[in-house]
């Protein structure tokens, strides 16, 4: 290996750059100077050998003799030891200590704006859209004020680190433009620490090297000149992580830094920022806080989580979206924000939509789809494809999933990784894995951990290899016994589901009826399931599969698995308007359509209501009274109440002849969620009439003669509904220990939160629950309930049920006196629902509001 003079090597590449007329150097430029150099001296030197001399490609010695001498001759010199020589020459010739501070802060500028060069072209959208990061200048800011000499910026891969240090940096050289401060800003890639690792000076002398200063009299100079200057000398490297150079390289790069360090803090002028992953900043921290390096983190206190750059807020995407495409509307919905949040998804979901950047694509499907397209890009595509994805199914395959643990412990699977290193490290740099150290005191465990949602998408596809990718029965039973209490259990199926319905098995949708969910789960669900198959109707013309699929007769068994009482809410819309496209029975489309009409009612969507009276009524008459409970009729009732504040006599009667003499045909007793729905519809309809007698009598009669035992056992949401019926009617005729009892004995079921409750049944358990704390020692919890009441509302559009809730307690004297605030807010919130949904004001008459 060639020994050289690095001060003088420096130099050299200084005049090279002089002789060819180049201000700055960029990797393009370097195959001009290749040619400019055979052309002039008849020898070849490559462009990949200038790239490792200028830093923009690895190296790993020194360049050779021969590389030396060309390239001194093309600078007009014999030899490199002749350059050397007269190079110490002129070293030793008195020179001019005088320092120009100005002068270094253009040559800083100019090489930071070749690294933000570098970047942009990294952008993962069009650069001039990215939006400053509110939260990251605050931090840098606040760090600029500090004591601090050290900060760093750190998050997950995929958080726009880079972005939001280009745009500080950006900022600072402008203020410097303008001359409104005057620091030194130099903005570099931790690949050049190679460099500055070869150069054997320290961090300080490398960095001032590199800007032009090659004596000591210069640096003392620099020193001394700075202090009536009043700048600051600001050093960022970005992407100081170890995937970049492998772990030896990085080790010795990081000891590297940190005896410059120990230099740099002797000066508090000099500012340093590093930009690292999370992961690398557990690994590591422990060596880099050691002795006196104190570093400006910015974490909250309380948080376990290792990041100061926050995935985008909602003002953020706002802005970033209209900065896109200002056509947009000025506000973008908080659900549209959540899946947009994280930088890495909002890249892709523009470069699938840049032709028409809008956010009419995004729903419950769109983030596993933008997953989906990184999963493709970065695993399924390019080299070592074969070997990522057998590391990733052999890492799932380390974990105690059904335990709950979805980390594997690196000394488990070190064979492995070894055999597949290369593969492992690419896992690494793309931010799709991620390696993290627990110090126990006696020893370090290091834990390989997956990153963003890709776990459950591995574990997906894992658990589908099982069954050679078919999602059936066999896989329902080993999907069962695999998840059995963790959380990530619905995101795995969600995942299994969309890998099933592109690989063409839409019959699969069936096998879900073997899989256990309880209500909440089922209703997430299918809430995922119809923007999934909405999504795929849109575009059916591609999708012969599909469209063939959607023909076929709906079954039973599939009918009575998607149409579920407890689903029945606002969100569920799609799910019943996707099973319309099905071939079904004349029964079957009645149920739907009816459905559809109650979630109109829950909505207080009375044109809706309507919309779905007239198609019932397009049904031969025979049909619909072939039903336990007409369900036009109840529909009917609804609409006349809420639009006109009519209580029609008809369908109470028809309703309390059944609770008199219910005879009925063995299909209208049949067990099944059909007939749940229509006698609870049928429940619902009697308590607009008033009389809470008939409701107790009517109730009583369902219990008699349909599900006896399952009302009894209070476990089903059948059993929840007709029970919490009985409950709000006993406290209604001031049975409050009836009440009590019925309230208590659905607590024990599901829980005093109702955590696993779907939206609508958990809305009539707060509802329950908020009348038994009136006129109690415990008034003072309603406020909170009414806070949850609220919350519920707003997510699944329950509009009815904080219609009922803020008139029951705005009439109830004395409940919110104690709280003028919400009794004001109250007022206002039942007025707007008054009138921006056409409810007959002489029906629903808003209480005055005093003080």
């Amino acid at each position: 290996m060639t020994v050289i003079s690095h001060a003088h090597y420096d130099l050299l590449k200084r005049e090279i750059l002089t002789a060819t007329g180049f201000k700055s150097i960029s990797p393009a430029d370097c195959r001009v100077i290749s040619a400019l150099v055979t052309s002039k001296t008849k020898h070849c030197i490559s462009e990949t050998t200038l790239k490792r001399i200028y830093g923009f490609a690895l190296s790993r010695f020194n360049p050779s003799s021969f590389t030396l001498d060309v390239l001194c001759k093309y600078c007009n010199y014999n030899s490199w030891k002749e350059f050397c020589e007269i190079q110490i020459q002129d070293d030793l010739e008195p020179s001019n200590n005088d320092f120009d501070w100005n002068q270094i802060r253009k040559k800083a500028a100019s090489i930071s704006n070749l690294t933000l060069q570098a970047a942009r072209n990294r952008a993962g959208i069009p650069y001039h859209y990215v939006i400053k990061r509110e939260l990251v200048n605050a931090h840098l800011s606040e760090f600029i004020h500090s004591a601090f000499t050290n900060a760093i910026l750190c998050a997950p891969a995929g958080y726009g680190k880079t972005m939001a240090l280009c745009q500080w940096v950006e900022d600072r050289l402008e203020l410097n433009a303008a001359n409104l401060r005057n620091d030194v800003i130099l903005f570099i890639n931790s690949n050049a620490l190679i460099n500055a690792l070869q150069s054997r000076r320290n961090l300080f002398e490398w960095v001032l090297a590199l800007l032009g200063c090659s004596t000591n009299q210069q640096l003392t100079a620099l020193v001394n000149k700075r202090q009536s200057n009043g700048g600051k000398f600001y050093l960022l490297i970005d992407g100081f992580d170890e995937h970049v150079t492998g772990s030896d390289q990085f080790q010795a790069i990081l000891n590297y830094l940190l005896n410059g360090l120990s230099i740099c803090q002797n000066y508090e002028w000099l500012k340093l920022v590093l930009s690292l992953r999370s992961s690398t900043w557990i690994n590591y921290k422990h060596e880099l806080q050691v002795g006196n390096n104190t570093w400006f983190t910015g974490f909250h206190p309380d948080s376990s989580k290792h990041n100061n750059v926050p995935l985008l807020s909602h003002k953020e995407v706002n802005e970033l979206c209209l900065k896109i495409n200002p056509s947009l509307s000025n506000t973008i919905s908080f659900e549209a924000a959540e899946t947009l949040s994280h930088p890495l998804f909002f890249q892709y979901y523009y470069k699938h939509y840049r032709g028409n950047f809008s956010l009419s694509s995004l729903n419950n499907v769109c983030l596993y789809e933008l997953s989906a397209s990184f999963i493709l890009n970065n695993i399924y595509l390019g080299k070592n494809a074969t070997e990522k994805v057998f590391i990733i199914k052999s890492l799932v395959e380390n974990m105690d999933i059904r335990g709950g643990h979805f980390d594997v412990e690196k000394i488990n699977v070190l064979n492995l990784l070894k055999q597949h290193n290369p593969a492992y490290q690419e896992l690494l740099s793309i931010g799709f894995l991620k390696e993290l150290s627990h110090n126990n005191g006696h020893s370090i465990h290091t834990c390989i951990i997956f990153s963003n949602n890709f776990l459950e998408h591995s574990i997906a596809k894992t658990l589908l290899s099982y069954t050679g990718s078919k999602f059936d029965d066999s896989f329902a039973q080993h999907f069962n016994d695999t998840f059995t209490r963790t959380g990530n259990k619905l995101t795995v199926l969600k995942w299994c589901l969309m890998i099933a319905i592109k690989t063409g098995q839409q019959k699969s949708l069936e096998h879900l009826t073997a899989i256990n969910l309880n209500s909440a789960e089922k209703a997430e669900l299918m809430m995922f399931i119809g923007d999934l198959l909405e999504k795929e109707c849109s575009s059916m013309k591609e999708n012969e599969l599909l469209l063939q699929y959607f023909k076929q007769v709906f079954s039973e068994k599939m009918f009575d698995y998607f149409f579920s009482l407890d689903l029945i809410n606002p969100a569920y819309k799609k799910t019943l308007l996707t099973m319309l496209r099905f071939e079904l029975s004349s029964d079957q489309k009645i149920l739907v359509q009816t459905a559809l009409g109650i979630i109109a009612v829950i909505q207080l969507n009375l044109k809706e209501v309507n919309i779905r009276i007239g198609e019932l009524r397009k049904f031969d008459q025979a049909d619909i009274e072939a039903f336990a409970i007409d369900p036009l009729n109840c529909l009917t009732a609804f609409y006349s109440f809420l639009h006109d504040g009519a209580i029609p006599d008809e369908a109470f009667n028809k309703l309390d002849r059944l609770s008199f003499s219910p005879v009925l045909q063995p299909d209208q007793l049949k067990p099944c969620v059909a007939n749940d729905m229509l006698f609870i519809q049928g429940a619902y309809t009697m308590l607009i009439c008033g009389d809470l007698y008939k409701v107790v009598r009517y109730v009583n009669t369902v219990k008699n003669i349909y599900k006896t035992d399952e009302i009894e056992q209070a476990e089903t949401p059948f059993a929840f509904f007709i029970n919490l019926l009985f409950g709000e009617a006993w406290h209604g005729l001031g049975e409050t220990d009836k009440a009590l009892g019925i309230y208590n004995l659905i607590a024990g079921t599901f829980g005093d939160n109702g955590e696993q409750l779907s939206p609508i049944i958990k809305a009539r358990f707060y509802s329950l629950k908020i009348k038994l704390l009136m006129n109690t020692s415990r008034e003072d919890l309603i406020i909170d309930e009414l806070r949850c009441v609220n919350s519920i509302a707003e997510d699944s559009g329950n509009k009815i049920l904080k219609m009922s809730v803020l008139m029951m307690l705005l009439k109830h004297n004395g409940v919110l006196d104690k709280y003028p605030f919400f009794k004001r807010q109250a007022v206002h919130d039942l007025t707007m629902i008054i009138n921006r949904n056409g409810l007959n004001r002489n029906r629903f008459i808003v209480p005055d509001m005093v003080g």
